[in-house]
């Protein structure tokens, strides 16, 4: 849930100001985060990696912010101010914790959208050796190979060209070439958001350690935390799956 920052007499001002997505405060914290526990040496071998990760998070935040514009463009004005308020004026964390919960989601949500991209890639790439290995003549094998070329992304430009390549290099080693590929870039992004996931969800655990230990806090309070951010994020399902399959160990 987001953090807002509105006034009672501005209940209809821009969606800037009730809405924490765009704070650059927690933007940078986020920043941070994402390269937390990293040293010199793995900023700069996962520097793509991580470029690519903070590029993603930002637009999500850009999508929860127009999100909740076109929730509030909705809302009658006279009634703004207390929609805001049922929905945000009761959350009060700190811009690094905020940032935090933030980060994990998206991260949480982003290990999903690319590991059901691997698995169709894999099973994509089963059904081509399937239907290849049933291809009765030559010319039923190179449509094939074609078809599985335009699956794996090739344009109308570049599947003209490989049409042509057939009678010098282009075959079914050419198109294994390109899923082999684009397979290990997934695993190699999979594995680096599945490794940042679990040092900020130790991060957020060991925050609410910490909140816990402040005078006023109670233990219950921080395992009912810690219990509720594990179910929220259900990181069991992301990670039970990517078990199962035949990839790079260091999913494993």
């Amino acid at each position: 849930m987001a953090t807002a920052r509105f006034t009672k007499t501005h209940s209809s001002r821009s969606i800037h100001s009730v809405s924490d997505f765009d704070n650059p405060q927690i933007r940078g914290d986020a920043d941070r985060l994402l390269r937390l526990n990293l040293n010199p040496y793995q900023l700069k071998l996962n520097h793509n990696l991580l470029n690519s990760l903070t590029g993603k998070f930002h637009q999500w935040l850009g999508r929860q912010q127009q999100s909740i514009a076109m929730q509030l463009s909705a809302v009658p004005k006279k009634a703004q101010q207390k929609w805001l308020g049922e929905r945000f004026g009761g959350n009060r964390r700190k811009p690094e914790r905020q940032a935090a919960r933030y980060l994990t989601d998206f991260i949480n949500r982003e290990t999903g959208k690319l590991l059901t991209q691997l698995v169709e890639q894999k099973n994509e790439n089963r059904l081509f050796r399937k239907s290849l290995s049933s291809a009765r003549t030559e010319l039923e094998r190179r449509e094939i190979i074609l078809g599985y070329a335009q699956t794996l992304g090739a344009s109308e430009q570049q599947l003209a060209d490989d049409r042509r390549a057939f009678e010098r290099w282009f075959d079914e080693e050419a198109v294994t070439d390109r899923y082999a590929k684009i397979s290990g870039e997934i695993e190699l992004e999979l594995s680096f958001a599945f490794e940042r996931l679990g040092v900020l969800v130790d991060h957020v655990v060991k925050m609410s350690m910490y909140d816990a230990a402040q005078p006023g806090e109670e233990r219950p309070a921080l395992l009912q935390r810690v219990s509720g951010l594990w179910k929220r994020l259900n990181i069991q399902a992301r990670i039970l799956p990517a078990l199962e399959l035949e990839c790079d160990p260091r999913l494993h």
